[in-house]
């Protein structure tokens, strides 16, 4: 930076990117261009800029919902490259795939307040930015650098441009990498990127620094485009471009907006700088032109959401358009206070005297057109501002923070506003948005046609009647309360403000009970009948939904009005800034920051319990905290009581004494029966309820079970909830043992696939779409149903397979995924950690909260998400299974745990570091082994970095001899162990010393057997795999059912096997009932059996002996399903 610069030389540095699936496996490379941009001012004491070698390479063909790992520089240059970093992809296109958290942030700077809203923000864990202009602020400080604020400098005297200090950018840049270089982040420009220079150039740093998926959106310009991200279309506009209705831009939106095929992006989300409906002073309508030119065609296509930036606050409107609340219009939110450099915005304009004059409202970087006219009708007729909180907005604040924006699915997102002031709370305002306005009909009050509302005067502009479904029916009831209610009261929401997201197809109409966000609340009762207006069509016909929706509108309480039955009331924090003003007065207004009422329905909504609709209500011991659970333990078990109930240990007063030594008296303490205050498992409302909620939430599931019976009864409950007796589940060969229970208990037809297998490693990997999609196809053509596809992911040695395609080949026709994650319970929460099943679309997830994570042993959780099963059904199956008389240890270490992983979201940053360093150190020891997916051929997307799997067959040892030496010489206790390998979990217990402890032993190992036996070709593994050579005469329901003989092992050879015959661990079947004993099956279980492997499931462990199943001599030796059993081969 000087008077004088000269550009660099941009081709000498090549723009390499080499990357791959593996921090140790960067294999793939792409090549890109390079730039360097100026920033000059030919002015005496301005210094000119030219910046650093700018990279722009692209990645292509990268498949969805992957972590990548890369590297980039010129790898001629051993300096010029930079560290390894991981970022994951986008989840596919389609209409039950979605990022799991996506942050909004606008006007971010870098300053105090930037650094907190960041930190805040990543601790979010969001999948996916966007940063919604404004975003270094560099045009605030002069070029010698002092850091002068000079947004309202005069440059008259000395020159025409406002000159721009360009390090900032590289400032900002530097200390974003951390942010930028993992999560995606999607960037529109605002007016502090205009930065004007010589030659009539703007916008030089920004459209050099960042890159736009322009050519891919046809827009062609840095300034405006569109991408998708799962089921959602973003759209991001450009605010300081021509957008008149006969400019490139306007014409574009119309395309792209015609090529939205909202069966497969069912959610359209707009984003921009300017917002336009803000009630804040500061920049109050600047972007009423654009509003004017644009707002008709997003709101044709039913745009959801819009996110602008710009004013330095928060504020939330209702549905809207043309400043009148409509069903069909989009949400806006604004959060312009991600940092800035400026100070905040905290006056309205409909304040007293704040009102700013028309005149001085427009941008002339907007096109300095003038259309903000008064308003011609409503409350702010021949005004050009409201003397109130109009009802368009819904909420509002001054606040520095960042929004995130969690979609469910196709109807329901959350929204929270997360202020960076954690003394008080860190969610200012959190809300359901729910896109289903085809059910509401908008009212024309005062007169005028259907249709699209159109009239008033003055810039397009519209009557302020309010949208009121809820005053315009027949036999509006009135409020006990307060007295009769009008019938022209208006609604300031229409937002669905909802605690829960499942929904289930409705079989009819009926009516729904809503609220009216009036001081003076009216229930009423409507049929919701009349959809919206016919919207413009496009492409692709716009999709019928067959879900009615759950409807409620945002309800400041009224002190003396009681909840009515069906209800409930949801408080989710306190009013500690001045400036938050909810719609419409309340006396709670000093102690409620946003309250969330729900009404009950007659017709089909989503449910938030198994056997009604309640809410979790806390209980009465338990008003706060992070788990309730365990607070009710400690209240009820410091309750001075004389106890007559069950456990006759009676709180410890008479437990044993060997039991006591050994775990604690205290322990005795809390192992309790289902007491009033302690809810019931079965059918929850308080306490059991609000844990299961809170773990619902963060875990990422629509809904979620705790589980006393370990993940076996989830796995049986999700196969009985799905199949019929007869009906096919899709099941990898090499599923757990608790799969074949539940073919058993639920009568289903297995259809197995033979996933890949490693004989090198004697380890068997996932199953591929492909391989799902042949077998559906297979049974399709037989015309048999298939009642769910069951995936095992991770395996027991971290393989995981490609959920997201699984999920996409069976949603296609319905088909439900249940994903057996016992051993991916871990995996939300790191950003290295492949994807959990639930952020993939799958339906039913069974977790073993007890293996990585910390709840003890049996503990569980099971997780339902999307439409395509019936929550209660799942709720009856787990009654059936688990038992009546759960424990309440088990249940509340649940809780604990999900509460630890809630207050620490940094919790694995040590063991993914320990254990990636672990497999690091090794791999270079001699004659050892590591497993990871270079082992396999399938393109399976992950492996869990904390299972850590070697093996020394290059040393001549088997699994076995490599884990006695271990154990024996060091203490090294393993977690599985077989003929060719030892697994190791690393989980949040493991200490340095730990890992370190292990590489020396595994050295020690190397050193002795090194020199014994040398290290030459992998050792032999006598064993052929126990999966792909069977054969099945009965289905496991069959043979399980059919008397039993005893016969010694030798005489079973060729007979059809009676029981379930399991190594464990892992815990996968080698012969299952209805299977022909084979040779390969019997060698495989004498191989483990004689080192030392239990066996599960035979009726003698020492397997000497086998049951075997007796068809009865006049019983066909097949039966009609049975026969046409079928494996796919990988």
């Amino acid at each position: 930076m000087g008077a004088a610069v000269e550009p660099l030389d941009p081709t000498a540095v090549a723009s390499v990117v080499r990357y791959g699936l593996a921090a140790d496996s960067l294999v793939r490379r792409a090549t890109g261009d390079a730039l360097v941009y100026s920033q000059l001012y030919p002015f005496d004491g301005l210094l000119n800029y030219t910046s650093a070698i700018i990279h722009h390479v692209r990645l292509q063909g990268l498949e969805p919902g992957t972590e990548y790992f890369y590297q980039c520089g010129d790898p001629a240059i051993p300096a010029a490259m930079s560290d390894i970093h991981a970022f994951r992809t986008m989840p596919a296109v389609g209409p039950r795939s979605y990022p799991g958290k996506i942050a909004i942030v606008g006007d971010l700077g870098l300053t105090y307040n930037t650094t907190s809203t960041v930190e805040h923000m990543v601790s979010n864990q969001p999948d996916l930015v966007l940063l919604l202009g404004d975003v270094s602020y560099a045009n605030l400080y002069l070029t010698n650098g002092t850091g002068t604020d000079c947004y309202s400098c005069s440059f008259a005297n000395s020159t025409p441009i406002h000159e721009t200090y360009q390090p900032r950018w590289d400032y900002w840049g530097r200390y974003m990498e951390p942010v930028t270089s993992r999560i995606p982040m999607m960037v529109v420009e605002g007016n502090h990127e205009i930065e004007e220079q010589i030659d009539n150039k703007t916008f030089a740093s920004y459209s050099s620094r960042f890159s736009f998926p322009s050519t891919e959106s046809g827009s062609f310009s840095p300034f405006y485009y569109s991408f998708d991200a799962g089921g959602i279309h973003f759209i991001m506009l450009a605010a300081y471009a021509d957008y008149s209705k006969s400019g490139k831009q306007y014409k574009w939106l119309e395309k792209d907006l015609a090529k939205v095929d909202r069966s497969v992006t069912p959610w359209v989300i707009a984003g921009w700088h300017a917002p336009w409906y803000s009630t804040f002073k500061a920049h109050y309508r600047e972007a009423e032109c654009m509003r004017v030119a644009m707002e008709e065609l997003l709101y044709s296509y039913a745009v959801d959401v819009v996110f602008t930036g710009h004013v330095h606050a928060y504020e939330r409107s209702n549905r809207v358009f043309n400043y009148t609340l409509d069903p069909c219009g989009p949400v806006h939110i604004s959060v312009g206070d991600g940092g800035n450099r400026e100070k905040m915005a905290t006056s309205y304009a409909d304040e007293p005297g704040r009102c700013p004059d028309p005149l001085s409202t427009p941008d002339p970087f907007m096109g300095g057109g003038f259309c903000g006219f008064n308003f011609t009708s409503g409350p702010a007729a021949g005004s050009f501002c409201w003397d109130r909180q109009p009802d368009y907005s819904a909420y509002r604040e001054s606040s520095f923070g960042h929004g995130i924006l969690e979609v469910k699915n196709e109807t329901h997102a959350l929204w929270r506003w997360h202020r960076n002031q954690d003394l008080y709370g860190s969610v200012g305002d959190e809300i359901y948005i729910v896109r289903e306005p085809d059910n509401l009909q908008p009212v024309q009050l005062g007169g005028g046609g259907g249709g699209r509302r159109r009239g008033g005067g003055g810039a397009g502009m519209v009557s302020l009647a309010a949208y009121s479904p809820c005053s315009t029916v027949a036999g509006v009831p009135k409020n006990k309360g307060n007295g009769a209610a009008s019938s022209t009261h208006k609604v300031s929401s229409i937002l669905l403000l909802l605690p829960a997201i499942e929904s289930k197809p409705t079989h009819g109409r009926g009516s729904a009970a809503c609220y009216c966000s009036h001081p003076d609340a009216v229930r009423a009762s409507y049929p919701p009948s009349h959809p919206c207006p016919r919207r413009r069509a496009s492409a692709s016909r716009r999709r019928r939904h067959h879900r009615q929706p759950r409807v409620a509108a945002s309800l400041p309480l009224s002190i003396g009005t009681p909840p009515v039955a069906g209800c409930f009331i949801s408080s989710t924090g306190r009013n500690v800034f001045r400036n938050h003003r909810p719609r419409g007065p309340t006396p709670l207004e000093s102690i409620m920051r946003h309250v969330v009422v729900q009404c009950a329905t007659s017709w089909d909504t989503p449910r938030t319990s198994t056997t009604n609709g309640s809410h979790a209500e806390p209980s009465a011991v338990v008003k706060a905290g992070t788990a309730p659970l365990i607070q009710a333990l400690k209240s009820t078990a410091n309750q001075d009581v004389s106890c007559f109930h069950f456990p006759g240990h009676n709180r410890g007063k008479a437990s044993p004494p060997s039991l006591s030594e050994l775990i604690g008296s205290r322990t005795f303490l809390h192992d309790l029966p289902e007491l009033p205050e302690l809810d019931d498992l079965f059918s929850p409302k308080g306490v059991i309820l609000d844990a299961q909620k809170r773990a619902a939430e963060l875990f990422g599931s629509f809904k979620t079970w705790f589980l006393v019976n370990g993940s076996t009864c989830g796995i049986q409950a999700s196969v009985m909830a799905t199949c019929s007796p007869g009906d096919y589940l899709i099941i990898p060969r090499n599923c757990h043992i608790s799969v074949i229970s539940a073919l058993v208990l639920s009568g289903a037809v297995p259809k197995y696939i033979v996933p890949e297998y490693n004989s090198g490693w004697d380890i068997a990997g996932g199953i591929t779409p492909s391989q799902v999609d042949k077998v559906v196809k297979e049974l399709e053509e037989d015309r048999k149903k298939v009642g769910a596809v069951l995936v095992t992911s991770p395996t027991y040695h971290g393989i995981c397979s490609n959920i997201q395609g699984i999920v996409n080949v069976c949603h296609l026709r319905g088909i439900p995924v249940i994903v057996d994650e016992a051993h991916g319970a871990h995996f939300r929460f790191h950003r290295n950690f492949p994807s959990s099943a639930t952020e993939q679309g799958a339906n039913l997830v069974v977790q073993s909260t007890h293996k990585v994570l910390c709840s003890l042993t049996q503990s569980s959780m099971l997780h339902m998400a999307g439409d395509l099963v019936d929550a209660d059904k799942v709720s009856q199956c787990l009654q059936l299974l688990q038992s009546s008389s759960p424990s309440y240890l088990l249940l509340s270490s649940l809780d604990a745990t999900r509460a630890q992983l809630s207050e620490n979201a940094e919790s694995f940053d040590e063991p993914v570091s320990m254990a990636l360093e672990t497999k690091h150190q090794l791999r270079i020891i001699p004659g050892i082994s590591v497993l990871d997916l270079s082992s396999f051929l399938s393109d399976f997307p992950a492996i869990d970095p904390l299972r850590i799997t070697l093996s020394a067959s290059d040393l001549q040892l088997s699994g076995y001899e490599a884990d006695d030496f271990l154990a024996e010489e060091h203490q090294i206790v393993s977690e599985l162990v077989g003929t060719q390998a030892v697994t190791f979990a690393v989980n949040l217990g493991t200490r340095r010393h730990d890992v370190q402890r292990l590489v020396h032993s595994v050295k020690h190992l190397s050193e002795k057997y090194f020199s014994e036996n040398g290290s030459s070709s992998r050792k032999e593994n006598p064993a052929s795999s126990p999966l792909d050579k069977f054969s099945i005469k009965l289905t496991p329901r069959e043979a399980f059912f059919l008397k039993k003989r005893r016969v010694s092992i030798e005489d079973s050879l060729g007979e059809i096997c009676g029981e379930l015959i399991c190594p464990y661990p892992p815990g996968i079947p080698v012969l299952i009932p209805g299977e022909i004993v084979t040779q390969d099956s019997l060698s495989y279980l004498m191989d483990v059996r004689d080192n030392g492997i239990a066996i599960s499931g035979a009726a003698d462990g020492e397997l000497k002996s086998i049951m075997l199943s007796s068809p009865e001599r006049k019983r066909k030796p097949q039966s009609e399903h049975s026969i046409r059993l079928s494996l796919t081969f990988h």
